[in-house]
């Protein structure tokens, strides 16, 4: 689907490209355009089709949705050969830890920020976290008082138990009270580890806020975690 969709939206924006004589443009830009062909009017009504219904803003530049789309793409492939395949074991070449000692735990860098197109996520979330309110640009952060400790834990779509569980205890250790965590996993083979970390943040007075997913499955009895909420309030005299 996501293929198919890329294809469609290329075969657009290669005729845009050709019509309007230029590489690069908005959808403001294509509004405004007005097609002399056949292909040009079913290519302007082609792309602000797809604009409109994948919700993109009309600032956007046409290079910069296909590097997402071509990204996409790639993403879902890998993820339907890694089916049929086991996965290399990147991480092991890179970090070259024990995985499975626990203790050995002194490994990684600082650089947080890693390839431009694989820290959208994190920028975002910081965003609406800490963006800077009431300046006329973009939109306000929820806090207008906050520290953001940066930690790049997770890649895209491999997260390991070890990594998160250690990325926990280190930002209870280094002064975090509040901790973010928006991805999520079917597998976790060292649950043990992560439960004990988040028993650790726990014991030190931080709050751990976890996304719940995109995919609409049920995370927990209604029962349950309104007891859960209700706990939590009445500790913090709400």
């Amino acid at each position: 689907m996501v293929e198919a969709t890329t294809k469609i939206f290329r075969r657009h924006d290669q005729v845009l490209r050709k019509e309007m004589g230029c590489e690069e443009f908005t959808a403001e830009k294509v509004e405004k355009f007005v097609p002399l062909t056949k292909a040009a009017r079913e290519s302007k009504f082609g792309y602000l089709t797809f604009m409109k219904i994948m919700s993109v803003p009309s600032d956007e530049k046409n290079t910069s949705i296909l590097a997402d789309l071509d990204e996409e793409v790639e993403s879902h492939k890998t993820a339907m050969e890694s089916k049929d395949h086991p996965p290399a074991d990147i991480r092991g070449e890179i970090v070259k830890d024990d995985y499975y000692n626990f203790s050995d735990r002194f490994y990684g860098n600082n650089d947080v920020m890693g390839p431009a197109l694989s820290s959208k996520h994190g920028t975002h979330v910081c965003g609406l976290i800490g963006a800077q309110r009431d300046n006329g640009i973009g939109m306000d952060g929820v806090a207008d008082n906050v520290k953001i400790m940066m930690l790049r834990v997770v890649p895209d779509g491999d997260e390991y138990d070890k990594d998160v569980a250690l990325a926990i205890r280190y930002a209870v250790d280094n002064g975090a009270k509040v901790i973010n965590m928006s991805f999520g996993k079917y597998l976790s083979p060292e649950k043990r580890w992560v439960d004990s970390s988040i028993r650790y943040a726990e014991q030190h007075d931080v709050l751990i806020i976890h996304a719940s997913g995109n995919e609409k499955n049920r995370c927990g009895s209604k029962r349950k975690l309104s007891k859960f909420l209700v706990k939590a309030m009445e500790q913090h005299g709400y």
